[in-house]
């Protein structure tokens, strides 16, 4: 949540979720990121592919 809420503060045009997962003190869903951010009008490049693996 925290991380949809800093995304929708900088206003991008585009959020790419790369760093979710990459090692134990990150872990994430980046599926509910996706959506969170998604939810708020903002464009989200995700490869669904590589989600939570």
């Amino acid at each position: 949540r925290e991380a949809a809420d800093l995304a929708e503060a900088m206003a991008p045009d585009l959020v790419v979720p790369i760093h979710y997962d990459t090692f134990d003190l990150l872990e994430a869903d980046g599926e509910a990121f996706a959506g969170d951010v998604a939810s708020r009008s903002i464009p989200v490049a995700f490869d669904a592919r590589s989600a939570n693996q």
